[in-house]
């Protein structure tokens, strides 16, 4: 499988490098770069559908809240008011 390259694999592409072994060495690198290909892909799509999410709540949350500052609410306008008398 593409994704499995574990610690041990850099040790073999040392050891194909020193003893020469080109054929191997071809093999892991190609290995290396499809699962680094594949995790970047992977974390492109992650932040961009985290992006959207996060465009999404914030329009709604906007919406929200101008809505609530025309209401008039002192809550909400940022005027608290305070009971300190109890």
């Amino acid at each position: 499988m593409c994704l499995t390259f574990e610690n041990m694999e850099w040790g073999d592409i040392g050891k194909a490098l020193v003893t020469k072994d080109w054929g191997r060495m071809k093999g892991l690198v190609i290995r290396f770069a499809c699962a680094t290909t594949t995790l970047a892909l992977l974390n492109a799509t992650l932040k961009y559908y985290i992006s959207t999410l996060r465009e999404q709540v914030g329009g709604a949350r906007d919406a929200h809240t101008r809505a609530d500052w025309g209401a008039g609410d002192a809550h909400t306008s940022g005027r608290r008011t305070h009971n300190t008398s109890a």
